[in-house]
């Protein structure tokens, strides 16, 4: 059931705060110009500029200098800064560098940079925050303007314009690890209806995670921009404006910690020893390393390793990330009320990121580098135009195209030392590099983990041939040394290196009208028809790759990383359409009071998800021709799908909203209620089985059931094993809830206030295909993975003017973000508990060109991830650090 609490205190709330403020209204008329009023903010929401106070939608704006004043210098420090707005680390690979968006606890949010949509999420988290004019944050489904990945919201990141006049602005900082940051912003009129501006910054930063297998510290910054924009103004009704930037981003690595592993617990059920960490055990029989909490969690209490310390070791940089970014915008007044305008955006991306998935030099559970390749390019048309008495209709129509190839090489290697010997043919000693040294080496330390290090030895006589068939003789022995078993590190031999080819297609038509039915009440119809296609995937693997990785240096350097000789296997396409909606009354009480409802439909393509072959191959009759489930799925008992296929994404919101300024313009309050229902919603989990392989011949035995001993199904009954394989699918239904509340205030000449709050409730309503498998990926009633029930942003800030016409200026931020669940369902759940993060500003400006500034971010040292990933093979939780405690002192200086 829902959460009657959090749904009774929100409807409570914006009842009686509705209630207050309306108390006052005859009183509370806004005076044009009054002092100390608010600016009005002007947003393009819906492709038009209007304020933002008239907009039937749920929408947060930050200027610049408001950003900046808040201390945000990147997209990642936006999180809880707007009501229900959470910003985090993507997963897996991604928890340094790419954006994971939620907005009322769902994950599709599209992004625009100046009206282009950045479908591609690597680089957004550690997006600097440069010469913006304004962030906009739309919450609810955006589908008929934004497009399908507008699920949760949509977030318009929107650039200065070149100035009219020459102008320029330089910032110089100094501060905590050795900050050494520079940037510059020039304003170059060429002519009179042409004009340019230059951008460039440098920013640099130590590391603040200390490794202690080595000298480097991570969580550094080494990032570097340029960029050009030109503003055309041939006649008074064209205007054409392009911009181009290059980025780069190379970096030590991410601030990548462990934060919990499963325990190494070895015990005997029906006479079979069985360790629910077979993975670390191995390490341990064969290195004598221990790989646990004690030894390598950051921060556990009594351990070696302590909060801003890991044990990553890598010996080069190992984040890097360069883009390239191309704007064409065109802008033509047909006449006074009908304007044409064409946006044409290209991004390439390219991204070397390596990824120590056990965070721990010293063993070798696995390791990853990840080589990828994007470029997409987009072109949407618009023609927005007025008619009527007083422009009484007001629209916008057009048509979007997007296309995009990605190219990903990810070799990765789990258990190297052990299992170099024999690999598959596709990645023979030849290809890989493997001598006979290794070979040997490789055969002795598994021999080590299994006990059996004085039964079976090879040397550097022996063939190849003769070493696997030694092997033969230990399999067939079945050795089992503290629940280490053959088939545990056979069985975790993942070393491969494939490279996946993938296309995609979007297209849509969209329209949106709004009509003053009378000078109070407004009607807006929108309306988008998109249609999605997966051009299919490409795959090359092994010798068909032009370059090979050899297979003990995960830092070595692909001259062509994305190089092939011919395709190896090709998946199918598939395709999906869908027509969103949205329709909103509005009602002018006043001039600056207003309520609104907006409902609203959004929509996401699905997909498909199979079962790894390695688990489980069945043929077009459903039949298993092989897999570790072969034997159990061919008896009818297999607790696993062969293949699931996800339906399309559809959401319906309906939000209620109260827009208001009162006080002569100096408190301004907008509330929103608003409910979510979710069809489809993706999900995944691990791939899980209860069958064990009890007779070590590779293949789970239908009676292999343990009795539960350690990590077991939810019921408690049975022993889980684990494959490091995600299995994707989606719940049926799931429904959000909750309040939103923001408030900025003058309380007088001199001092400013805000706050913003954001109240979600989630949950998880049918699971559907999301209940299936032996570790389903959630349980009903289960909240949104990565959804606090609150976040709130306060802020105030305090102005003393000078006498020799200067200021100073004193401002404190608190953003705090409620407990929330992270990655998956069951017994795999983590949560991540409450934060709050303080950042103070103090600035003396002289009123003429320069100001000095000292700031600090987290004043309080809290500690937290922004970023929670689970590897299953290791049995470990990891993911990304906070950045700690930091102090700066800037130089601004203006000229022109």
């Amino acid at each position: 059931m829902r959460s009657h609490c959090i749904r009774t205190a929100t409807i409570g709330i914006v009842a009686a705060g509705t209630a207050a403020l309306l108390l006052p209204l005859s009183g509370a008329h806004a005076q044009g110009g009054a002092a100390g009023a608010l600016e009005e903010v002007i947003v393009t929401a819906r492709r038009r500029e209007e304020s933002l106070q008239v907009v039937p939608l749920a929408i947060t704006a930050f200027t610049g200098d408001q950003l900046e004043a808040a201390g945000v210098e990147m997209i990642g420090n936006m999180n809880a800064m707007a009501p229900n707005l959470s910003v985090q680390g993507g997963g897996g690979r991604g928890v340094e560098s790419s954006a994971s968006f939620r907005v009322r606890g769902m994950p599709g949010v599209a992004v625009y940079v100046d009206g282009i949509d950045q479908t591609e999420s690597v680089g957004l988290f550690t997006m600097g925050v440069l010469e913006v004019d304004r962030i906009e944050v739309l919450r609810g489904p955006q589908g008929t303007l934004f497009g399908n990945s507008s699920l949760g919201g949509a977030i318009q990141y929107v650039t200065r314009q070149p100035a009219d006049e020459f102008g320029g602005r330089v910032q110089v900082r100094a501060g905590s690890f050795d900050r050494r940051d520079f940037q510059a912003a020039i304003d170059l009129p060429i002519t009179e209806n042409f004009r340019s501006k230059v951008t460039v910054a440098d920013q640099n930063r130590e590391g603040f995670m200390e490794s202690l297998g080595g000298g480097r510290r991570y969580g550094d910054i080494n990032d570097q921009l340029i960029r050009a924009d030109f503003v055309w103004e041939p006649s008074d009704n064209l205007s054409l404006r392009y911009a181009f930037d290059s980025s780069v981003q190379d970096r030590a690595g991410g601030a990548r910690a462990v934060w919990e592993i499963g325990p190494s617990t070895a015990f005997v059920v029906g006479g079979v020893t069985v360790n629910a960490n077979a993975q670390a055990q191995a390490m341990e029989n064969a290195y004598g390393i221990v790989f646990d909490d004690l030894n390598v969690a950051s921060g556990h209490p009594g351990g070696v390793v302590g909060e801003y310390q890991t044990r990553v070791a890598h010996e080069t940089n190992g984040f890097f990330i360069e883009q390239e970014r191309q704007t064409f915008d065109l802008t033509y007044d047909i006449n006074d009320n009908l304007t044409f305008r064409t946006l044409v955006g290209e991004r390439l991306t390219k991204r070397r990121l390596m990824v120590d998935f056990d965070s721990d030099s010293r063993v070798d559970f696995s390791n990853r580098q990840d080589n990828d390749w994007v470029e997409e390019q987009s072109t949407e048309f618009q023609l927005i135009g007025s008619f009527g008495a007083d422009d009484q209709f007001s629209w916008v129509v057009g048509a979007y195209l997007w296309e995009n190839e990605d190219r990903s090489r990810s070799p990765t290697f789990s258990n190297p030392t052990l299992t170099c010997d024999f690999w598959r043919s596709t990645q023979t000693p030849s290809y890989r590099g493997v001598t006979d040294g290794d070979r040997v080496n490789c055969f002795n330390d598994r021999m080590r983990a299994l006990g059996v290090e004085d039964q079976f030895v090879a040397d550097v006589s022996m063939s190849a041939a003769e070493i696997s068939a030694m092997w033969g003789q230990v399999r067939q022995l079945n050795p089992n040394h503290q629940g280490v078993t053959a088939t545990t590190i056979s069985g975790s031999n993942a070393n491969t290196d494939s490279l996946n080819i993938t296309g995609h297609e979007s297209d849509a038509i969209f329209a949106d009208l709004s009509w003053d039915i009378t000078d109070q009440f407004t009607l807006a119809l929108g309306v988008r028809k998109q249609e999605d296609s997966n051009l299919g995937q490409q795959r090359v693997r092994g010798v068909d790759i032009a370059e090979p990785f050899p297979w003990n240096n995960p830092e070595y350097t692909l001259g062509n990383p994305h190089g092939y000789t011919r395709i190896s296997s090709t998946r199918r396409a598939s395709s999906f359409e869908d027509t969103t909606k949205r329709m909103s009354l509005q009602y002018q009480w006043t001039d600056d009071l207003m309520t609104y409802i907006t409902l609203a439909d959004g929509y996401a393509p699905g997909g498909r998800s199979a079962a790894p072959t390695v688990v489980l191959n069945v043929d077009s009759n459903n039949v298993a021709t092989s897999g570790y489930l072969r034997d159990v799925h061919n008896a009818g008992l297999s607790d696993l799908p062969a293949e699931l296929l996800r339906d399309k994404q559809t959401v319906d919101s309906v939000e209620l909203g109260m827009k208001a300024d009162w006080l002569d313009g100096r408190l301004r309050t907008n509330v929103t209620y608003f409910t979510t229902d979710w069809r489809n919603m993706p999900g995944a989990t691990y791939v899980a089985t209860i069958y064990w392989d009890t007779d070590a011949d590779g293949f789970a035995n239908v009676d292999g059931l343990i009795p539960c001993a350690a990590r077991c199904t939810a019921d408690g009954q049975h022993e889980i094993l684990w494959f490091p394989n995600l299995l994707r699918t989606a719940v049926t239904k799931s429904e959000a809830s909750g309040a939103e509340f923001e408030l900025t205030y003058f309380a007088g000449d001199n001092f400013q206030m805000g706050a913003n709050i954001g109240l979600l409730d989630t949950e998880f309503v049918d699971l559907g295909d999301a209940a299936l498998g032996t570790v389903p990926a959630y349980s009903e009633g289960d909240k949104f993975a990565g959804a606090p029930d609150m976040t709130t942003n306060v802020w105030g800030q305090y102005d003393w003017p000078l006498a020799n016409g200067g200021s100073i200026t004193a401002r404190l931020d608190y953003t705090w973000t409620d407990d929330y669940t992270t990655f998956a369902g069951g017994p795999l759940q983590r949560t991540q508990e409450a934060f709050g993060l303080v950042n103070a500003r103090l600035i003396y400006d002289t009123g003429d060109d320069w100001s000095l500034v000292l700031a600090g971010t987290n004043l309080t040292e809290e500690y937290y991830s922004p970023a929670f990933f689970y590897t299953v093979s290791q049995q470990l939780w990891d993911g990304s650090v906070g950045r700690p405690r930091e102090v700066y002192l800037g130089l601004n200086f203006r000229f022109d």
